[in-house]
Formats: structure tokens, sequence, C-alpha cells
């Protein structure tokens, strides 16, 4: 009898104890709880949608996340890269296709690689700010796009001919892969032949290495079936070991830092 009375009075002091407990625990809908923490809604269990751009299931269009730049309409022609822009990321380059139809005369592709084309006139190859300037060596430089130098011997090679930087336009092909770089530049003025114009440079290149005391190593060969001019050099920077001059109706192609073989596929290819 002693221990059923016992039994019963733990009981009842148990259920006591956890009606206690339940009433302090429990809270309203939406309040903080008595450890401060708040009860998640809805929406904040709900998963999380793609930022792409695409249509939730639902049928909700899901926006997509801004980009850190907003390139303009010229901007977007060119390969990435470019001046940084304020907020720290890259700003594109900006691409030049001024002579489309010379585009077709140098190759897209060489020794496996793919290979970007951009075209300049000599009078026309300028940025927003002016200050690009066509020369006899055209090529794409990390961050800045493609960019020529040797103004000054395309300068004199025009002289030589009794032209003008009106009567120049130049497309380029290249791919900048370290170690399997290509540059390609097909070089026309107009009311030139070829053979006048590869005749010209040579001797504005010899000037110029005649006036560093230095003399150019040049010497006529056969590369890729096609006869050419070829350009040693003691280094491989900047125009790589050997550099081919090669005329071919009104056009001067210039390859260079291509290696044998790939710089033999391009001949072989040209006209």
């Amino acid at each position: 009898m002693r221990r059923s009375r016992h039994l019963a009075a733990v009981l009842t002091v148990a259920i006591l104890v956890a009606a206690c407990q339940g009433a302090a625990t429990q809270a309203p809908v939406g309040t903080g709880s008595a450890t401060g923490s708040s009860r998640p809604s809805s929406a904040a269990t709900e998963p999380a949608q793609p930022s792409n751009g695409s249509t939730a299931a639902a049928g909700t269009a899901v926006p997509s996340f801004a980009p850190s730049f907003a390139p303009t309409a010229a901007a977007t022609q060119g390969p990435g890269g470019g001046t940084p822009a304020a907020s720290g990321s890259a700003a594109p380059t900006v691409a030049f296709h001024a002579a489309p139809e010379l585009e077709r005369s140098v190759p897209t592709q060489a020794g496996g690689l793919p290979l970007t084309v951009e075209s300049v006139t000599g009078a026309g190859f300028a940025d927003t700010a002016g200050n690009h300037k066509a020369g006899l060596r055209c090529r794409w430089y990390d961050g800045r796009g493609l960019r020529c130098r040797d103004q000054k011997e395309l300068a004199a090679t025009l002289a030589v001919l009794g032209k003008s930087l009106q009567d120049v336009s130049i497309a380029v092909s290249y791919n900048e892969t370290k170690n399997r770089e290509i540059e390609v530049q097909a070089t026309r003025v107009a009311g030139v032949r070829g053979a006048e114009l590869r005749d010209a440079t040579l001797a504005v290149l010899k000037d110029a290495a005649s006036k560093q005391k230095e003399t150019l190593n040049a010497a006529p060969g056969t590369v890729g079936g096609k006869s050419v001019i070829v350009i040693t050099y003691a280094s491989p920077y900047p125009l790589g070991l050997r550099r081919y001059l090669y005329a071919a109706g009104d056009l001067l192609y210039d390859v260079r830092r291509a290696y044998d073989a790939p710089a033999a596929e391009i001949l072989a290819g040209l006209p």
C-alpha cells in the first residue's frame, strides 16, 4: 500500500514538471524563442533558385547576375582582356575589322591552333583616344588588344614607294599560346605589287639594322613550296628565330613568331 502511494506521487510530480516545461518553451509563431533565434519563415526554407536567367518550375522568371562591366557595342566584338575597369575587373578589348575583304587572305588556323583574325587601315586605326597608329608589324598584346609596332619603318617604306597611310590596309591572324605563338600579317598598299612592297620593306629593315650597327641576316629560300625571304634572328624574342617575307599578287605576307612546321604549313596554304 505504501509503495503504491509512493509510485502515484512520483508520477504526479513528473506530469507537473513536463507541463511546466512545455508552457515555458512555447512561443507564438513569428516571435523570438527564449534563446533569441528567430523562427525561419516559409520563404527561407525554400530551396535556392538558379541565377542563370532560367525560368523556375512554377513559371516565375529568375533574374541573372549583372556583369561586372557594361561593354559597349564596339567592345563586345573583340576578345577578352583590356584596360582594368574602375571596379577592378577587366574590360573587353576592341576588335578591329576595318578591311574584312583582306581578312580572307590570312589563315584561320595553323599548327593545330585556331587563329584570331583582325584588320586595320593605315589612316583609320584609332581607338576613342585616337592614339592607335598603323605600323610595319601589328600584333595582339595581352590586356591591350591589337597594336602596331615599327611605325617609323612603315612610314619609311611608304616614302620609298611614294605612298601614304591612306593607301595601306593590314590583316593579321594570330594565336598567343605560350611557346606556340603564331603571327601572320598580310599588308596591301594600293597600286603596289607585293614584290615591290617586299623589296622596299626589306631595304628599310636592312637600313634600320645598319643604324644599330648590325647586319640583317636575310636570304632567299624555299619554304612550304614558296619562294621567300628568310630573316634569321639570334634570339626568338620578339619575332621568332625565323621570319618569312612572301609576296603574292598585291600582298606582302609576313610570317613570324612561328616555328618551322607551322610556318611551312602556312606558306604552303597561301596563293
